[in-house]
């Protein structure tokens, strides 16, 4: 990565930028198909939203333990990591509370079906999690300013 100092422009290396982002696929894989397998095996929709929120929530932990402390690091983390889990227990106890999701009836029962739901799950955790994989790879320390309080207010 080149910063410029004088234009306060940012060159990310293509190649690790790629391996990150490749990295973080995986990783969303993983996570889907270990909560598939289960899903799979025990025909139950009631683990899906779950697997959805902790996929942010340990992507963002992973990309933050690789690289140095900063504050715009940390706050960046917690926003992904609280929104996830708040994210993650309102729908866990709602799936609990409503005992199935209708949306998921003629699909959980249907092997191939409920794979493609989970692929598609994991592929979307990726796509919504690139610009935090991003911000959170680069090794240039971003300076908290008044834009940023306004994001983190909101």
């Amino acid at each position: 990565m080149v910063v410029d100092s004088q234009s306060k422009s940012v060159t990310i290396s293509i190649m690790s930028v790629s391996t990150v982002l490749l990295t973080t696929l995986l990783g969303s894989a993983i996570i889907q198909a270990l909560f598939f397998a289960f899903a799979a095996y025990k025909k139950s929709d009631k683990v899906t939203d779950l697997s959805y929120s902790l996929s942010f929530v340990i992507l963002a932990l992973w990309l933050f333990a690789k690289r140095e402390f900063s504050i715009f690091r940390i706050v960046l983390t917690m926003m992904v990591v609280l929104w996830g889990l708040r994210l993650g227990t309102y729908l866990f106890i709602r799936i609990l509370s409503m005992k199935k999701d209708a949306r998921f009836d003629g699909i959980r029962e249907n092997f191939w079906a409920f794979a493609k739901f989970w692929t598609l799950q994991g592929l979307g955790v990726w796509l919504i999690l690139i610009p935090t994989t991003v911000a959170l790879s680069s090794i240039t320390t971003v300076n908290i300013g008044i834009i940023s309080m306004i994001g983190i207010v909101m």
